[in-house]
């Protein structure tokens, strides 16, 4: 939802959209054949530890890379029948292992065993891929953490799943978080954000509750850390390293599942938003092919329909309906070709839309011209490249229709690609 004032020179209002407590979740089918995509890339062939025919078993932490810890839970047993190079968004690489599920394939313990009791040990060997997936900075700088944020509120715009998570499950939201204080020594200040209209009546036990506005980007993690906080995250540094940890609500709720179930939690809820605009909350397996998702929503999709992961504002195109959905796969927005809005390489007009919508306060009618030109040194030097929050507020009120979120995240991922390439050279 909108809200445009009268005054051209006030900037327009968007809201989260709230959950309707009639939504249930549906179970979608379990797939029959799922696909990890493990954050290392394939560079060869000899490297591989996991090949084509071996078994997988239920839950099993699959590390297709010999020498990398990286990998995904297999939420599906069953046999590989394929491990490729897989590339995402800006070359990022990965490595896909696909399995076929064997519907009598035996579970994996290995987690009931090392798990009995909460340990960043046992959660970085198995956890790590939960529904809703946890930071890294867990398990990477555990003692710089001195508050955990449980995120009951949605990311972006129509979406929620975090909604609906704190609804229907609190009780294992407030396990996994108990779960967390004992992995952690049980330190850290913990709060649970949710939206001002579910906060009335909600019982959280030890958490710490937040309220947080309707106006979007409120539930930004920075603007959050400010708001809540009163903590402004320098634009060179991250919330992790300021010592905010920001954690979905869905992915405490699975360490919840986990430790009270002794398995690893195979199913995500996501929110589906359909070509029609109806919306539908579903539960998936991990791995499931985003086809397959919209089949059971009876969703048919065209060759220019366009299939984003996340929401409208801070989404990403997929460009194969074969994509798995993943750990962090709160949303599949689904645009109609005769929906799609184009966008163009036109100049900037200067009407000033961009820079009274900004939260941050960025120049961004200069900012993008030096995006356009290449320019990503000036750009982070002279223009607060880095201050940018990626709320996408930008390209949203954009009437030349410059896809500015985009240049953007291609611009931070530039400048810091060059900045490692320099250091390596210099090393």
């Amino acid at each position: 939802m909108i809200k445009r004032p009268f005054f051209g020179l006030a900037k327009p209002t968007l809201m989260y959209e709230p959950l309707d407590s009639t939504l249930a979740a549906q179970e979608i089918p379990a797939p029959a054949a799922i696909t990890l995509l493990v954050d290392t890339p394939l560079e060869n062939q000899t490297a591989l530890q996991v090949h084509t025919g071996d078994a997988i078993a239920q839950g099993q932490a699959v590390s297709p890379i010999a020498g990398s810890d990286a990998y995904a839970t297999a939420a599906l047993g069953g046999t590989v029948s394929s491990v490729d190079a897989y590339t995402g968004n800006f070359g990022r690489r990965y490595t896909a292992v696909t399995v076929k599920v064997d519907a009598s394939a035996a579970a994996d313990d290995a987690f009931a065993q090392a798990g009995k009791t909460p340990s960043l040990e046992a959660a970085d060997r198995f956890l790590r891929c939960v529904p809703g997936g946890l930071p890294v900075a867990l398990f990477d700088t555990p003692d710089k953490i001195k508050t955990i944020v449980v995120c009951g509120v949605d990311s972006d715009l129509l979406c929620v799943t975090r909604q609906y998570v704190l609804k229907a499950g609190m009780d294992a939201i407030l396990r996994g978080a108990e779960a967390l204080k004992k992995m952690l020594g049980g330190a850290p200040r913990m709060m649970l954000t949710v939206f001002d209209r579910m906060a009335p009546g909600l019982q959280a036990g030890g958490l710490e509750i937040k309220k947080v506005g309707a106006a979007y980007p409120a539930a930004n993690p920075r603007i959050m850390a400010k708001d809540l906080l009163g903590m402004t995250i320098p634009a060179d540094t991250t919330c992790e390293a300021a010592g905010i940890c920001f954690v979905s609500a869905e992915a405490v709720a699975a360490l919840g599942k986990a430790y009270e179930k002794g398995r690893v939690p195979d199913r995500k809820i996501v929110t589906v938003v359909l070509k029609n605009g109806t919306k539908k909350l579903v539960s998936v397996v991990l791995g499931t092919p985003v086809g397959q998702v919209l089949s059971a929503c009876s969703q048919a999709v065209s060759e220019n329909d366009r299939l984003v992961l996340g929401g409208p504002l801070t989404g990403t195109a997929v460009y194969t309906e074969s994509h798995p959905v993943g750990p962090d796969t709160d949303m599949i927005f689904v645009q109609g070709a005769d929906q799609i809005f184009d966008v163009s390489e036109n100049s900037c007009i200067n009407c000033g839309d961009c820079v009274r919508i900004c939260p941050a306060r960025v120049p961004v009618n200069v900012l993008i011209r030096y995006l356009q030109a290449g320019e990503y040194g000036e750009a982070v030097d002279s223009h607060d490249l880095l201050s940018c929050i990626d709320c996408g507020l930008c390209s949203c009120v954009c009437p030349a229709r410059i896809p500015i979120f985009q240049y953007i995240q291609l611009g931070k991922y530039e400048f810091a690609r060059l900045t490692t390439a320099e250091a390596d050279h210099a090393a």
